[in-house]
């Protein structure tokens, strides 16, 4: 059985500290480390994003039409920028981690695969959109669904500014830690007459003890 629809999706991303001596990335998110006073950094990132959207097989040939054909959708993305991260720590123990990094994307391309289909042709030649339809009949229409490849073509939106930041809470206690992080990407493209936008939020809760 098909897929209906398959997403993919890859962020990389790589950052360098300039207060890397007070300033601990690793203490507010993969606590491999203690941070035991406030400390800031600038930071320098560079950020590479690629997505894949597709549902162009024949069981989603309704779909693709009413996307005017265009039945899946690649994005590239590569970009560097400039932030600042933050760790304060109000008492004992505690750690409250926040970092921005905008970032100017300099690769920015989308591949769209456009696709034929049947649809209009099974429509005019049935008026079951004009009576009450058994499942049957539904599941009979569906099966003779079908699509073929037309046009690739890819597109350059040019420079955008995308957002990256990410927000910890680490407690520490004796050997053990509690942390709770979240981190927030958008994606921006763009064409004469079309904008798209894709977020991306992850949230991530553990517990551990350092040996």
């Amino acid at each position: 059985m098909e897929d209906p629809i398959k997403v993919r999706a890859l962020i990389a991303n790589a950052y360098y500290l300039l207060n890397g001596k007070r300033f601990s990335y690793a203490a507010a998110y993969d606590q491999s480390v203690v941070q035991k006073r406030s400390s800031g950094s600038l930071l320098a990132g560079a950020m590479y994003f690629y997505a894949s959207i597709d549902y162009g097989t024949n069981s989603n040939a309704d779909l693709v039409y009413l996307m005017h054909g265009l039945g899946r959708l690649k994005m590239w993305q590569g970009g560097v920028g400039l932030g600042y991260a933050y760790s304060w720590v109000p008492t004992r123990g505690l750690l409250i981690s926040a970092m921005a990094v905008p970032m100017l994307t300099f690769v920015n391309k989308v591949k769209g695969y456009a696709y034929e289909t049947n649809v209009l042709e099974l429509l005019e030649g049935s008026d079951f959109m004009n009576e009450e339809i058994t499942d049957e009949q539904w599941d009979s229409w569906h099966d003779n669904l079908r699509i073929t490849p037309s046009v690739e073509k890819t597109y350059n939106s040019g420079l955008t500014m995308n957002l990256d930041l990410r927000l910890s809470v680490t407690y520490n206690f004796s050997r053990y830690f509690m942390n709770c992080n979240g981190e927030f990407n958008n994606f921006r493209v763009r064409k004469s007459t079309t904008n798209g936008r894709l977020e991306n939020w992850v949230v991530n809760a553990s517990f551990g003890v350092r040996l």
